[in-house]
C-alpha cells in the first residue's frame, strides 16, 4: 500500500488445455434426386495449437421425414439411390464427441436435406426412319421409356400416341380416317394406311404430376424401302432429347440390315465432322465410333446413314432399293456463364467462416439440377467437401495462404471447375 505495507505472496496454478470444443462442418446438405445416392459428410476442424491425436466419435439420429434406417456410426451418413420417399425434408441431429483421459467435448449440428422426385424420361428406339407403305406394319417401340425414380416400375407409366403430317394435321388413313393408336409402350403402325409423305409420330409418357414426350419422323414412300434403324448405346435420353458428353465415345449403330447385303453411306451436318467420319470409315460400315473430344460442345449434330440394297423377289424399286435413317444428337456442354467469390479475403483460423458463393451457372439441359462441390488447399491442410445443389459454402480454413476452389456439375456429368477463387 501507500504506506508500505505488503501482504504475503498468494499463487495460483494455471493449467493450459488445447482441447477446445470440437468444430463440425457438414457437406452434403441441399436437394436430391431419389434416383442419385445420397452422401452427407461430418468434418471436425481442430485449432492449429492442438497437438493431441484426437479421435472423434459421431452418432446421427433422425428427427424429421419418414423414418429410414441409419447404420451410420461414423462421420459420413449414405443412402443408396431409390432408397428414401420423395417429396419429403429430412432432418437428422449430428452428436459429435471428443475424448482424451480426462476431458470430455461434444458438439451437436441439425443437418437437413429434401428428396425430389426425377424427370420422367420418354425415348422411342429405332430414330427417324424412311419406310414404304407396301412394307408389313412397322413396331414403334417407346418402352425403353423409364421413371429413374423406379426403373424396374414400367406398368406404371401411362403412353399416349399422336401423329402429325407434314402440315402439322393430326394423321388421316387414305379413306380419310382419323388414325388412332392405343396407349401402351409399343404400338403398331400399318404402313398401307398411309399415302407418301413424312409424318410425326409423338409418345407422352406420364406417371401422376410428372410427363415427357419424344417424337420420330417416318417418310413414308411408294416403292420398297429396306428399313433402317439406327441406335446410340453410348448416348442418354433427357427429356426428350439425346444427349453425349464430349469425353465419351460416340457410338452410333444401324440395327436392321445385314452388312454382307447392303452398303451404307454415313453423312453428318458438320463438314469438318464428315471429314473425320470419312477419314475413320472409307468402307461401308454398320456403326460409327468417334473418339472421345472430336465433337465440340454445346453443338447439334444429325447423323444419317443412306442404306441400299439389291430387290429381291416382288420388291418394286427404281435401281436398287433405297433406305434410311437418322438420329440426333446433342454434345452437352458443361455448366458456364457463371461466377465464384469468397469473402472476405483475410480471417482467422478456426473462428472466421469464409462464405464461397456461386452464382448465374446455367445448362443447356432445360430445367436442370445443378450441383457444387467446394474445397480448399494450403500448406497447412487441405479439404475436398460433399457434392449438394447448395450454391454456397461457409469454410472454415487453416492458416496460411489458402486456395479455394469449387466445381460445377449438371445431371448429365459435365463439369466446370472454378480454381484460385478470390
Amino acid at each position: 500500500s501507500f504506506l508500505g505495507a505488503a501482504s504475503d505472496p498468494a499463487f495460483f496454478t494455471v493449467r493450459k488445455n488445447s482441447f477446445p470444443v470440437p468444430l463440425v462442418t457438414v457437406s452434403g446438405e441441399g436437394a436430391y434426386r431419389r434416383s442419385e445416392e445420397i452422401s452427407i459428410l461430418a468434418k471436425v476442424d481442430y485449432s492449429s495449437c492442438d497437438d493431441a491425436e484426437l479421435t472423434a466419435s459421431f452418432e446421427w439420429t433422425q428427427t424429421e421425414g419418414p423414418g429410414v434406417a441409419t447404420a451410420s456410426p461414423g462421420p459420413l451418413l449414405f443412402f443408396a439411390k431409390e432408397t428414401l420417399a420423395a417429396g419429403f425434408k429430412y432432418v437428422f441431429s449430428l452428436y459429435v464427441e471428443l475424448q482424451d483421459q480426462s476431458t470430455l467435448q461434444a458438439a451437436k449440428k441439425t443437418v437437413s436435406f429434401t428428396v425430389e422426385r426425377s424427370e420422367l424420361a420418354a425415348t422411342i428406339a429405332g430414330g427417324s426412319r424412311r419406310l414404304s407403305n407396301s412394307q408389313p406394319p412397322v413396331t414403334l417401340d417407346a418402352s425403353g421409356s423409364k421413371d429413374p425414380d423406379d426403373p424396374l416400375d414400367s406398368a406404371s407409366l401411362l403412353f399416349v400416341w399422336s401423329c402429325f403430317d407434314s402440315a402439322g394435321l393430326p394423321c388421316r388413313a387414305q379413306d380419310n380416317s382419323k388414325l388412332v393408336y392405343p396407349g401402351q409402350a409399343k404400338i403398331s403402325v400399318d404402313l398401307a394406311s398411309f399415302t407418301p409423305g413424312e409424318f410425326t409420330f409423338q409418345v407422352a409418357v406420364s406417371k401422376q404430376s410428372r410427363s415427357a414426350s419424344s417424337s420420330v419422323t417416318l417418310s413414308i414412300r411408294s416403292e420398297y424401302v429396306p428399313e433402317t434403324m439406327l441406335s446410340c448405346p453410348s448416348c442418354s435420353d433427357q427429356s426428350g432429347t439425346i444427349f453425349m458428353n464430349p469425353n465419351k465415345r460416340l457410338i452410333i449403330e444401324e440395327l436392321k440390315l445385314n452388312a454382307s447385303l447392303a452398303s451404307f453411306v454415313w453423312s453428318v451436318n458438320d463438314p469438318a465432322v464428315q471429314t473425320l467420319v470419312d477419314a475413320l470409315f472409307p468402307a461401308p460400315s454398320t456403326y460409327l465410333v468417334i473418339p472421345p473430344f472430336s465433337l465440340p460442345p454445346g453443338r447439334e449434330y444429325v447423323f444419317s446413314v443412306e442404306t441400299e440394297v439389291a430387290p429381291e423377289g416382288g420388291q418394286l424399286c427404281t435401281g436398287s432399293c433405297k433406305g434410311s435413317a437418322s438420329i440426333t444428337i446433342f454434345v452437352n456442354r458443361a455448366p458456364f456463364g457463371g461466377s465464384c467469390d469468397v469473402n472476405p479475403k483475410v480471417g482467422n483460423e478456426i473462428f472466421d467462416e469464409f462464405l464461397v458463393t456461386c452464382q448465374d451457372w446455367v445448362d443447356d439441359l432445360e430445367n436442370s439440377q445443378l450441383k457444387y462441390q467446394f474445397g480448399y488447399d494450403g500448406p497447412n491442410g487441405d479439404a475436398l467437401f460433399g457434392m449438394s445443389t447448395n450454391s454456397e459454402r461457409a469454410l472454415v480454413l487453416p492458416p496460411g495462404k489458402v486456395n479455394v476452389s469449387a466445381s460445377i456439375q449438371d445431371p448429365m456429368g459435365g463439369v466446370t471447375f472454378v480454381r484460385n477463387i478470390a
